[in-house]
Formats: structure tokens, sequence, C-alpha cells
């Protein structure tokens, strides 16, 4: 009888715990991220999200939301905002990865892939616009993730990429002829 009861009493500790919610992921559980004033912000994946520029009140969202990293594929000429000082300010880890249409290669896509291995958490990649985070996540998915040509575009599309599908769809049909040689 006392085995029964203590067997109960640990199955019941155990459930108890697992089914607490665990701050940050009860946090974004509940974020609908059109609130965030992200332009164009996608889920691209469970722990990330893709948009355009963000403002400090996007990044003091952020951190509540329990995202801790921001990875910045503008340039330095591109924003009037100070990301680096923000994030160090707000204890968010930050990466700059300035990417340009030229820019979007494999090797720009295994960094992404590092970046986001590093955040320790929930990441924001962002552009202006979120079309190179689409794209860069589409060339990552194709890349470092090994996914196929058809689902690397559709993570692409998935995580804002518009304009560049062509040029992506092309570094990737590249990729596939050269492993037949």
């Amino acid at each position: 009888m006392k085995q029964t009861i203590r067997l109960w009493l640990v199955l019941f500790a155990v459930t108890a715990v697992a089914t607490l919610p665990c701050g940050a992921e009860q946090v974004r559980t509940e974020l609908n991220i059109s609130q965030l004033g992200i332009p164009n912000v996608k889920q691209a994946a469970p722990d990330i999200l893709t948009g355009g520029e963000p403002t400090r009140e996007t990044f003091e969202k952020l951190k509540a939301a329990g995202y801790t990293t921001v990875i910045n594929l503008q340039g330095l000429e591109e924003s009037g905002l100070d990301e680096a000082a923000l994030a160090e300010e707000l204890g968010l880890r930050y990466f700059a990865l300035p990417t340009t249409r030229a820019s979007l290669t494999k090797e720009n896509a295994q960094k992404l892939d590092a970046a986001l291995a590093l955040a320790g958490g929930p990441a924001f990649v962002h552009c202006a616009s979120g079309n190179r985070a689409g794209a860069l996540m589409a060339l990552r998915a194709y890349f470092s993730q090994k996914m196929s040509p058809t689902e690397a575009m559709e993570q692409g599309k998935k995580a804002g990429m518009t304009s560049l599908t062509d040029a992506v769809s092309e570094i990737i049909a590249n990729a596939e002829a050269a492993k037949g040689h």
C-alpha cells in the first residue's frame, strides 16, 4: 500500500512539474506577433521570428516576450538605430550579418545558422523589410538544414521572402547542378 501511494505521489509530482508554464515559452505561446509592431513579421520557426526593421519599442517587446537574440541583416548605413548598443542595454545577444542581394551565399547562410545556434533561445532575424531575412532563411534551410529545394523555398516564403524568390531559386538550382558533376 505504501509503495502504491509513493508511486502515485511521484507520478503526481512529475505530472505537475511537466505541466507548469515555462516562463518565456508560455509568453511566446500567447504572444500575438502582430502586436510587436514589426513590419512584415513572420513566425519562421517555433523560436524564430523574421521581419522588417525594428524600433526601440520592438526590442523591448521582444525582450518581454522571452526573445534572447537579434540578428540584423541590415548594413550600418541602413538603420538609424544603434541596435548593438540597444541589445546590450536590454541584455539581448546581438549579431550583425550585413546582407545584400549579392551576399546571398552559402557562406552567409551558414553564418546565419551558426548565429541561430549560438542564440541560446528565441531569435529575431531582420532586414529592412523581411525579404532578405526570408531569402537567407531559405538558403539556411537548403545548405545547413539539408532541406530539399522545394522545402527550402517554402521555408523562405514562410519567413518573408518576396522579390528575392528568383535569385534564391537560381542559387539553389546552381548548387543542385553542381552536385550532379
